[in-house]
C-alpha cells in the first residue's frame, strides 16, 4: 500500500470502483482479488484518489492483504449508534430467517450447533480479535432471541406457560406443563444432536 502511495490517515472507500462502508467489506473484497491487480480509492482531506496494486498472500493470516490497516476511533455517541445499527440489522435478518424456517424456505445450511460455532469462531479470528468479539455478541443476540421464543423447554415457553395458566385459571396444570417441557427439552436435544453430526460431517469433507 505504501509502494502505491497509500498514506497514513487515508480513508478508504472503495475497491475496484464498489464503495464500501465496512472494514470486513473492504477485507474480504481484497482477498477476493486473490493477488490480482485492484484498485483502491481513497478518501484524502476533500479528495478522492484511486491507487492500483496486486495484494500478496500472507501466510500468518491466510488470506491476501495490502499492508494497510484500519484505526479505531474512540467516541461514546458513535459506538452506541453502531451498536443500535447492528442489532437492528440483525433483528431483521433474524425475523426473515423465522418467516423462511416456518415457510419451509430456510436450508438446512443456515443453521449449526456447537462445531459450527467453533468452526465460524475461528474464521473469524483470521481477521482479528474485533471481529471475534462481535461474532460473540452476535451470538449473544442470538440466544437471547432464541431462549425468548414460545417454545416447550425454552423461557419464552415458560413465560407463555404461566399466561395460560393464569388465563385458564388454573386448568392448565403445573404437571401438564412438566410433561411439556419434557417434550420441549427432547426436541431439543434431538437438534443439538443433529446439528453436530451436521456440523461435522460438513467440516470433514
Amino acid at each position: 500500500a505504501a509502494l502505491a502511495g497509500i498514506k497514513a490517515g487515508d480513508k478508504i472507500v472503495a475497491v475496484d470502483g464498489n464503495y464500501y462502508d465496512s472494514w470486513m467489506d473492504i477485507v474480504t473484497a481484497v482477498n477476493d482479488s486473490e493477488g490480482s491487480e485492484i484498485s483502491i480509492t481513497v478518501k484524502r482531506g476533500r479528495e478522492e484518489l484511486t491507487f492500483r496494486l496486486s495484494p500478496v498472500y500472507s501466510e500468518e493470516t491466510g488470506r491476501y492483504m495490502c499492508g494497510f490497516t484500519g484505526s479505531i476511533a474512540h467516541s461514546f455517541t458513535a459506538a452506541m449508534k453502531s451498536a443500535a445499527d447492528m442489532c437492528r440489522s440483525y433483528f431483521s435478518s433474524f425475523k426473515e430467517f423465522i418467516v423462511r424456517l416456518v415457510t419451509g424456505r430456510a436450508s438446512g445450511d443456515e443453521v449449526v450447533g456447537v462445531v459450527g460455532i467453533v468452526s465460524a469462531v475461528g474464521q473469524s479470528a483470521q481477521y482479528g480479535i474485533l471481529n471475534v468479539v462481535i461474532f460473540m455478541a452476535i451470538i449473544s443476540l442470538n440466544l437471547g432471541i432464541v431462549n425468548l421464543m414460545p417454545f416447550p423447554a425454552l423461557d419464552g415457553g415458560r413465560i407463555l406457560s404461566t399466561l395460560i395458566r393464569v388465563i385458564t385459571r388454573g386448568r392448565f396444570t403445573a404437571n401438564m406443563e412438566k410433561y411439556l417441557n419434557a417434550g420441549g427439552f427432547v426436541i431439543l436435544m434431538a437438534l443439538m444432536i443433529f446439528l453436530i453430526f451436521k456440523d461435522t460431517i460438513n467440516l470433514l469433507k
